[in-house]
């Protein structure tokens, strides 16, 4: 019996995204939340769309093992207990459906889709609550493997709010497909990526935020390779990001890429 109250303590959280599959479980405990277990699998789920944009049959075989070993870790939590959101690539797919289904009778828990707008307010209150208070706006950026998430809010409430369709596994599928790295695809990608700035660039340019802060394993990856590169030591700054990217044309290709502090399975 005790056993089983205190379960009624523990939550997880489980994110289907669009490169990664991200569980966390804690322990709610006098209105503290401790952290227990946090577990990541790279399922890259947004690089196994075929020519119509279904999810492939070897991308679903990736996320349903790594679906059976969260599921291992979650099959004695109550209902109610597991909260479970499938990101852009699951918005987006057209066989989305048929693998929810399978999806779900793996976890044993529902699996809900959020929109662009819910993530991204989801991403700022997490962010929002990992930091250390501050007087003015925050601005907080989310680049996942599908989309791209801008928020600007002050202390926990988040005021404006964008999903852009581009991620750093859909741009990579796009311009980067056949592991080439030249310039004419640098280019190419860049312009793209302006054109889906373009609607929101000049309010984010002008709104009044005092902090900005990266909040995914993107980001957090490129972090490490500019910290690696003596670039910048705690920020990661337009030059830096130049800087890297010379180094990649330099490189040719994908497969003769050496960056340090980049893991393989970012590349």
């Amino acid at each position: 019996m005790k056993d089983k109250q205190s379960k009624q303590h523990h939550l997880a959280a489980i994110d289907l995204g669009s490169n990664s599959f991200h569980m966390v479980i804690a322990r709610i405990e006098d209105g503290h939340i401790h952290i227990l277990d946090n577990l990541k699998e790279m399922v890259r789920l947004g690089a196994g769309l075929d020519q119509h944009g279904s999810i492939t049959e070897e991308a679903s075989i990736r996320a349903m093992s790594c679906l059976e070993r969260f599921a291992e870790r979650v099959k004695d939590f109550p209902k109610g207990t597991v909260a479970a959101v499938g990101t852009n690539t699951l918005r987006n797919a057209k066989n989305s459906s048929r693998f929810l289904r399978d999806a779900r009778k793996i976890l044993g828990h529902k699996i809900s889709i959020i929109g662009g707008k819910e993530e991204a307010r989801l991403v700022y209150l997490g962010v929002s609550h990992s930091l250390v208070a501050e007087d003015g706006k925050r601005f907080v950026m989310d680049i996942g493997g599908g989309s791209t998430e801008l928020i600007i809010g002050e202390n926990f409430e988040p005021q404006y709010l964008r999903s852009l369709e581009m991620g750093c596994v859909s741009m990579s599928r796009k311009f980067f497909q056949s592991g080439k790295l030249d310039k004419k695809y640098w280019e190419k990608a860049g312009i793209a990526a302006h054109l889906k700035l373009r609607p929101v660039r000049r309010y984010y340019q002008k709104a009044d935020w005092s902090s900005a802060t990266g909040a995914s394993g993107t980001i957090k990856a490129v972090g490490k390779v500019v910290k690696k590169l003596g670039l910048a030591p705690y920020a990661i700054t337009l030059k830096s990001l130049y800087e890297i990217r010379d180094i990649m044309i330099k490189a040719e290709r994908l497969d003769t890429l050496e960056l340090p502090g980049l893991k393989n399975d970012r590349k």
